[in-house]
């Protein structure tokens, strides 16, 4: 799914590995064409990277044998980065241009964010394209990945909040290349809208209804523990 640190792990695979990796959200021709229109609807020109339609008409359908990396990220965290990574999107400027306070921002987001992308993704992409059901696999939340194949599907998950390190060990393996190493990229401390982003993280706090529809949810309980979850709601409540 979108904002979980893939970037990073696609450019580290071209960098560092013998292999050719495709950087996908969707492998959902359908889906993959309504959010080009909802973009374009919105005079911003669609990502160039769709490919996913393709790689799944092509290598999943037709069960060739295919390895695919996906994480999870906690759903409050990745539904922030998110809003922010598309901020003329949902607010209509760009955010060097925002002249409005966060509780105006606060609103916004309420308003225009697909809250339940994280929540639904496994379900809308992952099991309706390849019948793989993620929530019946075991998920091991203190190790932060698994690893399983399914007839031709070699399907690596694991968690962004790992440890680099750990991630480049797990990745490498998973893909038998021992030169591979994580390098970050694309993050959003990094992009022209750090510092209000890092504003709106420290400071706007959420409903506990509103935090409590993503975080009881099937998606949260099977990668993440209880503890972690009454964490984050404790951290980012009202």
């Amino acid at each position: 799914m979108a904002k979980v640190a893939s970037t990073s792990i696609y450019q580290s695979i071209r960098d560092h590995c013998s292999i050719i990796p495709y950087h996908i959200h969707s492998i959902n021709e359908q889906v993959i064409r309504e959010s080009e229109l909802l973009a374009l609807n919105q005079g911003i020109v669609p990502d160039s990277r769709q490919v996913g339609g393709l790689i799944c008409k092509h290598r999943i359908l037709p069960k060739k044998p295919i390895k695919i990396i996906t994480c999870v990220r906690n759903p409050i965290d990745r539904n922030r980065s998110a809003f922010f990574e598309a901020f003329k999107y949902h607010t209509g400027v760009d955010s060097s241009s925002w002249d409005g306070d966060l509780e105006t921002l606060k609103t916004l987001y309420y308003e225009k964010m697909n809250h339940y992308y994280p929540i639904e993704w496994f379900d809308k992409e992952m099991k309706a394209m390849t019948g793989i059901d993620v929530y019946s696999l075991s998920f091991n939340k203190e190790a932060g990945y698994t690893r399983s194949q399914i007839e031709n599907i070699d399907l690596l998950i694991l968690r962004t909040d790992l440890d680099d390190e750990i991630k480049s060990q797990i990745i490498g393996q998973f893909l038998d290349c021992s030169s591979f190493q994580l390098t970050n990229s694309n993050q959003g401390n990094e992009k022209p809208y750090a510092d209000l982003y890092r504003q709106f993280k420290e400071n706007v706090y959420f409903d506990k209804k509103y935090l409590e529809s993503l975080l009881d949810t099937k998606f949260a309980k099977h990668f993440f523990s209880e503890e972690e979850i009454m964490a984050t709601i404790n951290k980012t409540s009202s």
